[in-house]
């Protein structure tokens, strides 16, 4: 089992790019019309070189026969809160609990330019903290998969991980960077799981996806509050090499990425993204 102590750990919730999400009127309605499009920039079809900030508007819980139902809420800055339990005792020795919890927190969303199997660029990045762990949790730690999918909701939806399964985490805040290549899958088109074979076109479009924050996969007893502050998607116009491809005063940023990321093992390495 791996530990995680993010004390500390990627601190940066705020800085310019990374913007707090907004709710602009979506507080009193669990399905805004409101359509954020991720996927490409104005009406002439040429790509937008600005990042993308998601908005917050949905608060819908949801979760597992055998769980207690989580806590969803935006709080006065936009920011989701997720507050749940698991209880991991039906889980065989050595293997995987079955109870989840979720929040979906956004709806409508264009997920074509990043998903791997249509444009499948750009880099997606969420903020968030660990705001507390309970008891059930050893030493003030949480275990568990944290994961963020988008959903079809026909039965095809994938999902980028911010914990997996045997990871342990504590409180603390810290922003992470997915790639396309880091998007696993659940469905009937594409490679179940996370071993993206490249594009596949006879896939079904994810250009009309839900949001949802989900604990799942426990190997820890133990309840939380998760606070989701911000999830920006970066196109590839807005993504750079050196401090020089961005303007002044962003600088290029890769503090973002985590080890389990699939660019580090490429030989040209992982994007960055113009921040301050």
């Amino acid at each position: 089992m791996s530990t995680l102590n993010v004390t500390g750990k990627f601190v940066w919730c705020c800085v310019s790019g990374l913007v707090w999400a907004t709710l602009s009127g979506c507080a009193d309605t669990d399905r805004p019309t409101v359509v954020v499009d991720l996927s490409s920039g104005d009406s002439s079809g040429i790509p937008s070189s600005r990042a993308h900030a998601i908005e917050f508007c949905g608060q819908l819980p949801d979760q597992s026969a055998d769980a207690a139902p989580p806590t969803c809420s935006i709080d006065g800055d936009g920011r989701l809160l997720m507050t749940y339990a698991i209880d991991c005792s039906d889980r065989p020795d050595g293997g995987i609990g079955t109870q989840w919890n979720t929040c979906t927190f956004a709806f409508d969303q264009d997920f074509s330019s990043f998903d791997p199997d249509e444009g499948a660029s750009g880099v997606l990045a969420a903020s968030f903290c660990i705001e507390s762990v309970g008891d059930g949790g050893a030493d003030g730690q949480a275990g568990g998969a944290l994961d963020v999918w988008y959903d079809r909701g026909d039965g095809q939806r994938r999902s980028v991980s911010i914990f997996g399964p045997s990871d342990v985490f504590a409180p603390g805040c810290m922003t992470k960077f997915w790639g396309p290549d880091d998007v696993c899958s659940m469905g009937t088109c594409g490679a179940t799981g996370c071993a993206n074979a490249g594009p596949d076109a006879a896939c079904p479009s994810y250009r009309s996806s839900n949001l949802e924050l989900t604990s799942e996969y426990c190997t820890m007893s133990s309840n939380a509050t998760i606070r989701l502050d911000s999830m920006t998607y970066y196109p590839r116009p807005s993504t750079c090499t050196v401090d020089a491809d961005c303007p002044y005063p962003q600088v290029c940023r890769r503090d973002g990425w985590w080890p389990d990321a699939h660019c580090l093992q490429e030989p040209s390495g992982c994007p960055g993204v113009c921040a301050e």
